[in-house]
């Protein structure tokens, strides 16, 4: 199904400013010139950033590190 439309969602009304909202409207329609999916590549910088995020305080220290 090529042809199928999809839903693309540029953020929270009110919390995306319409300037902003536009912007985004128009990479995703530059992406979709390109043949890349907006929606697929949203996903893929997600995923990578959780992939890279630092991890919580305690896994950093341990209790073996503060023994002498």
């Amino acid at each position: 199904m090529p042809d199928q439309q999809k839903v693309f969602s540029i953020g929270v009304y009110l919390a995306v400013s319409l300037a902003d909202a536009r912007q985004r409207r128009d990479e995703a329609k530059r992406l979709l010139a390109q043949g890349i999916d907006p929606n697929a590549k949203n996903r893929l910088m997600k995923k990578s950033f959780r992939k890279s995020a630092i991890k919580p305080a305690r896994s950093v220290s341990s209790p073996k590190a503060d023994a002498p």
